[in-house]
């Protein structure tokens, strides 16, 4: 709740003023937003280079919202799930993904929620290319 006070003056110096209380309700979830891939170094030293996506949230009320990656599945490109260590590693709000060759794609579950409890979930689908 806000307290808001209204005055308003005419032109021969008369005014009044009244004080209201405003109860702002925020009922809309976050948008969640996923960067377009981008080729970086992965690793240490090692020289290799990996798929950056990073996924952010805004809301029209709360100022810090985040975005959580929840589910990352990779797929080759003969559409098949691809599984095991190397593939893909989520740090904080970024999704680095490693194809062994090209057409790889994968869908990422992504997780927002603002401080009045509004939440929002999507799948994204993208295409991965060979760094």
């Amino acid at each position: 709740m806000h307290l808001v006070t209204l005055k308003v003056a005419d032109g021969k110096g008369l005014s009044s003023s009244c004080t209201a209380s405003v109860t702002v309700t925020d009922k809309t979830a976050p948008t969640i937003d996923v960067t377009k891939h981008e080729c970086v170094p992965y690793g240490e030293g090692n020289g290799n280079m990996a798929n950056k996506i990073t996924v952010t949230a805004q809301d029209n009320c709360s100022i810090n919202v985040i975005a959580q990656i929840t589910k990352v599945e990779v797929f080759n490109n003969g559409g098949n799930l691809v599984k095991g260590n190397g593939v893909y590693e989520i740090s904080k709000n970024i999704l680095y993904v490693n194809p062994n060759g090209t057409g790889w794609s994968l869908k990422i579950t992504v997780f927002a929620e603002d401080e009045y409890g509004n939440s929002q979930i999507v799948t994204i689908t993208k295409s991965l290319i060979k760094c």
